[in-house]
């Protein structure tokens, strides 16, 4: 189902055909898919989804990896790749899965396909039905005398959720930073906050996604309500707070910054990086209170103490992710890319002076 809805729906709708068309990088206008057939057998195997996408001026074959949790196979999207380029020279690969699976980080680091997420083909749906339909679309689309193309999209995005490869969800906007009637969907189990936190979390380059939690108490003055997820390295060779029990965390928090040193926001944001809760072992204690280290940080990255522990970090508050991205599934994008740029910033820092040592106990390190 997850190779035919798509082809239905390519076939019946050019709006979406078109959209499609842009995301993997087409330019010009009114595309359309020809030719769309499914599990097509090549000499390299069967390929999950095919078609031709057609203009006025081009006509390009377009192969479709679709992934859904199955693990991909060895050298695949090469031995597709190659096959394409023998057939074609305007042929185009994409590789469609959910977002942070490693399919797509693996068609993006060697340049083999097109990373598609089914984020951004739902929020691109949804886009076209809501353009056609307005804000109440998908009500309409279950009357009797909807179009046909309305109610297919409506079941095409209620699959997909089904699916639990993509959420049809609003996308924050400014409007979230001042206004308190979308606070509880934006923090409750399966709101915008909770999906995208852990969609952003998968695929980070370094780190795994590990226990999510929700208003974790002891951080700041103000009563804030938060959620976020702890991160595992999947290294500790280079993660210096880690190997002196640190949590590498991403989180949102509806209170400011007036813990942080230097700086005081009254808004809405996310965190990412590390967090020594207390009790802190001496050593570690009194160096990450080192004055010449903490005036040397790297610029971005904040350090607080809130009486629960320490924190260093770096933040995006909602406003500037509501205006550096449009739909859902770029937000995500936007938070994963930000989130392994904090950790890597911090994780660079030189160490505090009279840093210990894990292997031994004894000091170590070098001046910040």
């Amino acid at each position: 189902m997850l190779t035919e809805m798509p082809a239905h729906v390519l076939v019946t709708d050019d709006d979406v055909t078109a959209g499609v068309a842009e995301a993997v990088g087409l330019d010009g206008e009114k595309w359309r898919a020809e030719r769309v057939s499914t599990q097509e057998s090549t000499p390299e195997g069967r390929v999950d989804l095919t078609m031709s996408l057609v203009n006025v001026d081009e006509r390009h074959p377009v192969w479709i990896e679709v992934t859904a949790g199955a693990r991909e196979q060895p050298d695949q999207l090469e031995r597709y790749a190659r096959e394409l380029r023998r057939r074609s020279s305007d042929g185009m690969l994409v590789a469609l899965a959910e977002a942070g699976d490693p399919i797509l980080q693996s068609a993006r680091e060697h340049e083999l396909a097109t990373p598609l997420s089914w984020q951004q083909v739902l929020d691109l749906c949804t886009g076209v039905a809501e353009g056609r339909g307005g804000p109440e679309w998908r009500q309409r689309a279950r009357s009797v005398d909807a179009p046909a193309r309305q109610r297919t999209l409506a079941e095409f995005s209620w699959y997909l959720e089904h699916r639990r490869v993509a959420v049809d969800i609003e996308a924050l906007s400014e409007e979230d930073v001042v206004a308190a009637r979308r606070a509880e969907r934006l923090l409750v189990d399966e709101g915008a906050i909770h999906h995208l936190l852990l969609k952003a979390s998968a695929g980070l380059s370094g780190f795994s996604r590990g226990e999510p939690y929700r208003d974790a108490p002891g951080r700041g003055r103000q009563l804030a309500l938060e959620r976020g997820v702890i991160l595992t390295a999947d290294s500790a060779h280079d993660v210096w707070p880690v190997l002196q029990g640190a949590n590498a965390e991403l989180w949102f928090s509806t209170a400011g910054t007036e813990d942080l040193e230097d700086e005081v926001e009254i808004e809405p944001m996310f965190f990412s990086g590390f967090v020594f809760a207390k009790p802190i072992a001496p050593k570690v204690d009194e160096a990450l209170r080192d004055a010449p280290w903490r005036a040397g940080l790297p610029k971005g990255v904040l350090l607080g103490d809130d009486g629960g522990g320490v924190w260093i970090v770096r933040m995006l508050t909602l406003s500037d992710l509501a205006r550096s991205a449009d739909s859902f599934s770029d937000q995500v994008e936007v938070v994963r890319a930000w989130c392994e740029k904090s950790l890597r910033v911090i994780t660079a820092a030189g160490l505090p002076r009279g840093w210990p040592a894990p292997a031994t106990g004894g000091e170590g390190g070098a001046p910040g």
